[in-house]
C-alpha cells in the first residue's frame, strides 16, 4: 500500500491571476463626469491630478454610441478637502443627451499608476476600491486599496501606493482567497 503525503503547498487554492502592468499615460487622463443640472461634477484625488480652479478651462469627451466629440468646460465651482476636490464644470456648448461624459485632467505624477482588468477591482466606493495581489515570490494574498482613475478598454487606470510590478492580481477564484494566506496561481492562455 502506498502512502501520498499532502504538503500544505498543494492545499492552498488556484486563482486566476495575470501580471500587474505600469501605465503609461499621457500627461492627462479622463475621469467620468457626473451630469447634475446642465453642470459636470467630477471627484478628482489630490494626490494624483491636479486642482482645478473656478474658471479655468476643462476638455470635456462626449462618448457616444457611434461619435467623440471635444467640448471645452470652465471650472465654475470647486469643493476642496484633504482627500478630495469634487469639481463642477459647465460645458461651453450644450451636450447630446446621450453617451458618456469624461473630463480629461492633468496628471501630477506616473508614480505607482498601473493597468489591471476591471473585474480585478473589488468593494468599489465612488473612486476607491481594493484588488488582491499575490507576491509571486512567497504566493501569499494581499488587499490593496487603489484609487481608480480611469478606464482603458477592458481596463481600468489605477493608483496604489503598495503596489508592484512584480505583483500579480486576482482576477476570479476571489471566493477562495484570504489575504494573509497563500495562493496557486493560474494564468490564462492569451
Amino acid at each position: 500500500m502506498s502512502v501520498f503525503t499532502i504538503s500544505e503547498e498543494d492545499l492552498a487554492p488556484y486563482v486566476t491571476a495575470v501580471p500587474i502592468e505600469k501605465a503609461v499615460l499621457s500627461e492627462s487622463i479622463s475621469q467620468q463626469a457626473v451630469a447634475e443640472n446642465q453642470l459636470y461634477v467630477v471627484k478628482l484625488d489630490p494626490t494624483v491630478l491636479q486642482n482645478k480652479n473656478i474658471g479655468e478651462e476643462v476638455e470635456l469627451v462626449q462618448i457616444g454610441f457611434d461619435n467623440r466629440d471635444l467640448i471645452k468646460g470652465k471650472v465654475v465651482k470647486a469643493f476642496i478637502s484633504k482627500t478630495i476636490q469634487i469639481v463642477m464644470i459647465k460645458p461651453l456648448k450644450m451636450l447630446k443627451k446621450t453617451g458618456v461624459v469624461q473630463a480629461n485632467l492633468k496628471l501630477k505624477s506616473q508614480n505607482n499608476i498601473f493597468k489591471v482588468p476591471l473585474n480585478a477591482l473589488r468593494n468599489a466606493d465612488g473612486t476607491i476600491g481594493t484588488i488582491y495581489v499575490v507576491n509571486p515570490i512567497n504566493s501569499l494574498v494581499l488587499e490593496q486599496q487603489v484609487t481608480v482613475l480611469g478606464f482603458e478598454g477592458a481596463n481600468i487606470i489605477i493608483k496604489g501606493e503598495e503596489i508592484s510590478e512584480m505583483y500579480w492580481v486576482v482576477i476570479s477564484g476571489f471566493h477562495k482567497v484570504i489575504k494573509g494566506k497563500k495562493v496557486q496561481l493560474f494564468s490564462p492562455q492569451k
